[in-house]
């Protein structure tokens, strides 16, 4: 990601808000965690969420009227990165994800992490998130709740996060990388003795 806009929205201080964004009726997206839990943050912090609620094949809707949970509905680039930019603590639920565009857009924003332990989030950002066993509501409010109270350990969290974002997600080094690699395939490829009988 670009994170000109993104770090541009993000402000000094931050609103005792929990945000998650994205398909909020898919289970494989495991927002139904932060419905779970939103009750137990009232008078900590309030709970936003973002992103279609309505399951496309007539499944189970996510509870947008859950206890302490504002749905936003779905947001254009510039209203996602200003709701970032104030949020206090990003929380990504996901079972499963092959990279998790949303909460890179959040670390540039700003917002501290709270991610579901899965391999894909340990090896993006372990030791820059709190990390909670997806399904587990007991822990994923205590991360919030301490998160929510504890500004200096959550500016610290979100400060490591928006460092390592900005070091290693951003386009020109992956574009770089790219390069590297179709470069090593292709001076493998002109060496190789299969293509020098053809």
């Amino acid at each position: 990601r670009t994170p000109g806009p993104l770090v541009a929205a993000g402000r000094a201080e931050r609103d005792p808000l929990v945000v998650t964004v994205g398909r909020l009726w898919d289970e494989g997206k495991g927002a139904r965690d932060l419905a779970a839990v939103a009750g137990r943050l009232a008078g900590v912090g309030r709970v936003v969420v973002s992103g279609t609620a309505v399951h496309p094949a007539g499944g189970e809707d996510f509870p947008t009227g859950a206890p302490n949970l504002e749905w936003a509905g779905v947001l254009n680039p510039a209203d996602l990165h200003a709701l970032l930019g104030s949020a206090a603590v990003y929380v990504a639920c996901s079972r499963y994800e092959p990279f998790g565009l949303a909460p890179l857009e959040a670390a540039l924003a700003g917002c501290a992490l709270v991610m579901s332990d899965i391999p894909t989030f340990r090896e993006l950002w372990d030791g820059a998130a709190l990390f909670y066993t997806p399904g587990d509501s007991l822990s994923l409010a205590r991360a919030l709740r301490g998160l929510l109270c504890d500004v200096a350990r959550r500016a610290a969290l979100a400060g490591t996060a928006r460092e390592r974002a900005l070091a290693l997600f951003r386009p020109e080094r992956m574009a770089a990388e790219y390069e590297t690699i179709y470069t090593e395939l292709l001076g493998s490829t002109a060496r190789s003795p299969e293509f020098d009988a053809v």
